[in-house]
């Protein structure tokens, strides 16, 4: 059997043309070659010396075999290898939320459209990554249920006053805390009396001449 055709059925590639630079390889061989033994390299390395490096903005915790472990900031932070201990993550800066426009009616029967922005941060990185799914989900939905809440059992006169916002501030910021999140500030975005027409499950307002 010729040397090439023993090339062919052992490497699984038809001979390719020599080179200087490859020595007889095929051209990107070496620098293939090369890579994948970097990658595997890298990924060994991972596996039995694993570490985790987190931003200044960055809050975490260690699960060691799928359990809570300890809590982590800033820094570099060695853990077990082989998988045994992993770690998750989240940003603690604080950011801003928008209630898309809710379309609600009052205690006194004003339809009216509303819309809130919030600004939060967060207090408790163990409650958030481990009993929260999704942190700025679970924003909107305290600031839904509170929203619905409050206007329905006001009137339409009470909601324009300064002191409804604070209430509204208060009750989502309570409902938040539970979750890990701080809300610091509450603010109306949009807030008017409209009639509200639903065409196929969409409400689309129309301000009130």
């Amino acid at each position: 059997m010729s040397t090439s055709t023993y090339s062919v059925l052992r490497l699984g590639f038809f001979p390719q043309p020599k080179t200087p630079l490859t020595g007889g390889r095929p051209a990107g061989h070496t620098q293939m070659v090369l890579e994948r033994a970097i990658d595997l390299w890298l990924a060994v390395w991972r596996g039995l010396v694993p570490f985790v490096v987190l931003d200044q903005y960055e809050r975490g915790v260690v699960l060691r075999f799928g359990k809570y472990r300890r809590d982590i900031g800033p820094g570099w932070w060695w853990l077990l290898p082989l998988g045994i201990e992993k770690a998750i993550s989240d940003s603690v800066a604080v950011s801003t939320t928008t209630l898309p426009p809710q379309s609600l009616t009052t205690k006194d029967g004003h339809s009216v459209v509303v819309s809130l922005v919030l600004t939060h941060r967060v207090h408790d990185i163990r409650v958030l990554l481990l009993e929260v799914e999704g942190k700025d989900q679970a924003c909107l939905d305290c600031a839904a249920g509170v929203l619905a809440l409050e206007i329905s059992s006001h009137g339409w006169a009470e909601i324009v006053h300064a002191d409804f916002l604070t209430a509204v501030h208060r009750s989502v910021r309570k409902r938040a805390f539970r979750y890990g999140i701080e809300v610091l500030a509450a603010a109306f975005s949009d807030l008017q009396r409209c009639k509200s027409f639903r065409i196929l499950g969409v409400d689309k307002p129309t301000q009130r001449s």
